[in-house]
């Protein structure tokens, strides 16, 4: 019997078909135009509702498909609303709102694609109840150090399978009265060596005339990331409870990546009760990372 429960992302399509639709009917009406000009710009939304019914058997590239569809196409209908006779000006502020509305879709969807709850059967468990389990668990994975500057706050850090450089933290605050776990991920690279991606400095179009320029050396970032979680792996989770402890059983199921650590760590807090909960932005993360 699972010990958890992830939602089902048929809210993601719709949300993206009724922007889609309200989007498309502001366009239409700022542009006064005729019954095919309706159709048109209602276009993005009914191709967002057809692939809203397709299969949710792999959660990321659902979202993906939905993303990209409510994303890219008003795009098209801008530049074709650009051509029109009342295009001008007043097609910035479309835009504008587009990006808006875009950048908080991303923070939506970061913590509501990625929530897993507890099954109806899991009891759960108290909150030092669970801070023994976490530690446990990192004790028992070499390449994991964690630490907790307060109480019901930890964080978790994979250091040994990180290249030089580079840094995957994980800030867990668990509210007890909730019974949920808030989570915040956080990726840099500091001189790091640079991967194969990172390494070209042109932009797309430039190495025909610009091929002598050099590779980048070394890269610096900050990423902040909710890593989403396929249902079959969580499942898989290579973890023994034992009362108040946890272990990683006998093989591990492999190096133990970030999204791996990541695997473990919402498998534990499910399994504990409590409801894990990723966030992509918070006032909290931004006073403490």
């Amino acid at each position: 019997m699972t010990a958890f429960r992830m939602r089902p992302l048929g809210a993601v399509g719709a949300v993206a078909a009724a922007y889609g639709f309200l989007f498309g009917a502001l366009l239409w009406w700022r542009l006064a135009g005729d019954v095919g000009d309706g159709i048109l710009s209602v276009a993005p939304a009914i191709v967002v509702i057809a692939l809203a019914f397709t299969s949710q058997a792999d959660r990321r590239q659902y979202v993906v498909r939905i993303f990209a569809a409510m994303a890219f196409l008003p795009l098209g209908l801008m530049m074709w609303a650009g051509s029109h006779d009342r295009g001008g000006l007043w097609l910035l502020w479309f835009a504008l709102v587009h990006v808006i509305v875009f950048l908080a879709m991303v923070v939506w969807l970061a913590s509501f694609a990625t929530r897993i709850d507890p099954a109806g059967h899991v009891a759960p468990v108290g909150a030092d109840v669970l801070r023994r389990r976490l530690e446990s668990l990192a004790a028992s994975i070499p390449s994991v150090a964690m630490g907790g500057a307060e109480r019901d706050r930890w964080i978790v850090d994979l250091r040994a399978q990180e290249p030089e450089g580079r840094t995957h933290r994980i800030v867990l605050q668990v509210d007890e009265g909730r019974r949920e776990v808030r989570v915040r991920e956080f990726l840099g690279a500091t001189g790091a060596a640079p991967a194969d991606h990172e390494k070209d400095l042109r932009a797309a179009g430039e190495a025909w005339f610009d091929p002598s320029r050099p590779e980048a050396q070394a890269v610096w970032s900050k990423t902040l990331q909710s890593t989403m979680i396929e249902p079959d792996r969580l499942e898989r989770a290579p973890l023994k409870l034992d009362m108040d402890r946890a272990e990683l059983l006998e093989g591990g199921g492999g190096p133990i990546d970030g999204e791996a650590l990541v695997t473990l760590l919402a498998a534990l807090v499910a399994r504990s009760g409590y409801v894990w909960r990723p966030q992509l932005l918070s006032w909290a993360f931004c006073k403490s990372t």
